[in-house]
């Protein structure tokens, strides 16, 4: 008889697969990167200057995409695997960037709204996953 203790390492027990989170938001910086690239350049040949609103909405965008990868990936938890996505790329592209971004200032309430949009993106983008 097997008891709820028993076999494998906590890890392995965890509702979340931490692969598929870590490969979903490094997915999303990707896009981010990548975007901002083509953005700048864009940018410098039009002389255009661009809205922050949409740089905003590009980020949304690039989490959710990221988190559709790491739900599809799961097949379960959609919502959950793609907040955690969207909070880790939240924090993973602040700290690239690092002017004004402080590990324990993340927990302020100046962040809070940050970290709410960027879990509702990453739910909505792992709903629309896993059901892909």
């Amino acid at each position: 008889m097997q008891t709820a203790n028993s076999g494998g390492s906590i890890i392995s027990r965890l509702p979340i697969d931490i692969i598929a989170v870590v490969r979903g938001t490094l997915l999303g910086a990707g896009f981010a990167l990548l975007g901002a690239v083509l953005l700048s350049v864009v940018i410098t040949l039009a002389e255009w200057d661009p809205i922050p609103t949409y740089l905003y909405a590009y980020h949304y965008v690039c989490i959710a995409l990221g988190a559709a990868l790491a739900a599809k990936n799961t097949k379960r938890l959609g919502w959950l695997h793609g907040g955690i996505v969207g909070v880790l790329y939240l924090l993973f592209i602040a700290w690239l960037f690092p002017p004004g971004f402080h590990l324990v200032a993340s927990a302020s309430a100046n962040w809070l709204p940050g970290i709410l949009y960027s879990f509702a993106a990453g739910a909505l983008g792992g709903v629309i996953g896993v059901n892909a």
